[in-house]
């Protein structure tokens, strides 16, 4: 069954054009794909809907529940603030590696009329004290997939947009 389940494939097409001209591979994510998908699985968690576990049957789910309902603002919002990112930030690999959860947040910051400034600064400072940081670190105890390592993330930078 899981290969039939798939995303919209012109969206999932023009994102990972954008992520790949980022300088993104699949290296960083398993697949590109995946993490398309991971961050509309948190851009798309809801009070109906939570989708804060990646593993294959989170996924699966998703793709079902949403897989033919995305829209292309959706679409466009990401491209348009990885634009915005790519215009401040310097690429290091803990920002690759906690992409789905930055572009979350950095949507949602945009959403919220947050100062996007000040939401680059806490990106900045995350990457450059990521090594030494050792509660966030301790979040990914449980593998990067994990119902309560997704949670926990996703609560860590939620907390950092409702604090701007």
């Amino acid at each position: 069954m899981a290969e039939q389940l798939h995303m919209p494939l012109e969206m999932v097409s023009v994102l990972l054009q954008n992520l790949q001209s980022y300088g993104f591979t699949d290296s960083y994510f398993g697949t590109m794909e995946e993490g398309i998908r991971e961050t509309l699985m948190l851009l798309n968690t809801n009070d109906e809907h939570s989708f804060l576990s990646f593993n294959q049957d989170a996924l699966n789910k998703f793709v079902v529940c949403y897989g033919d309902n995305l829209s292309e603002e959706l679409g466009s919002e990401i491209v348009d603030t990885l634009d915005m990112l790519d215009e401040r930030l310097e690429k290091t690999k803990y920002l690759y590696l906690s992409l789905p959860m930055i572009l979350y947040a950095a949507v949602k910051c945009r959403r919220e009329g947050k100062d996007f400034d000040k939401f680059v600064e806490k990106i900045k400072e995350f990457s450059s004290t990521y090594k030494d940081n050792e509660s966030y670190r301790a979040l990914l105890n449980g593998g990067t997939r994990s119902l309560q390592s997704v949670t926990s993330r996703y609560n860590y930078w939620n907390n950092i947009v409702e604090n701007l």
